[in-house]
């Protein structure tokens, strides 16, 4: 009986100083975590100076009204593709919101909101089959490109928007 009741208190106080060097642990690591989340932050290393400041920032964007039922949509495909590759490393952001159905069309408008285009989305009023090429700055049309113009045609549009 003794020494059941001699175990336990052992197990007891084993318990016990195991909580306390649990806490002991925890308790830096706590205040480690508190101090990195106030704003206090370890100085920025070379690599990630350099990095931050290659961050390319859009000139124009080129938002594409799309939905997969749209045929002016289908034939401009190929087309929003060559002209990605034609301007890849120039400050021309690329963007397609997709109508093509409701929850598309949900996502396409936060992605619109996200963008400042807001406007433009409200402008455009759910029609598809257009490109707008739109200046960064104030977030308004530049022009409007649609399947009656030729790959020269919207490349000269994009690479005066981009002067």
């Amino acid at each position: 009986m003794k020494r059941i009741s001699t175990t336990k208190r052992f197990l007891g106080t084993l318990a016990m100083l195991v909580s306390i060097a649990g806490i002991v642990i925890a308790v830096p690591r706590m205040a480690q975590s508190q101090q990195e989340g106030s704003g206090t932050t370890a100085p920025a290393t070379t690599a990630q100076s350099q990095e931050s400041e290659s961050i390319k920032t859009p000139k124009v964007i080129a938002v594409k009204f799309h939905a997969d039922w749209c045929g002016f949509c289908k034939a401009m495909g190929p087309v929003m593709t060559d002209l990605q590759n034609k301007f890849d490393g120039q400050p021309a952001l690329f963007v397609t919101f997709d109508l093509t159905n409701q929850t598309s069309k949900n996502q396409a408008e936060m992605h619109a909101a996200a963008l400042g285009l807001s406007d433009l989305w409200k402008s455009n009023g759910g029609s598809t089959g257009k490109i707008y090429l739109v200046e960064i700055d104030n977030r308004k049309a530049i022009t409007t490109l649609t399947s009656d113009h030729t790959l020269k045609d919207m490349t000269a549009s994009l690479t005066s928007a981009l002067r």
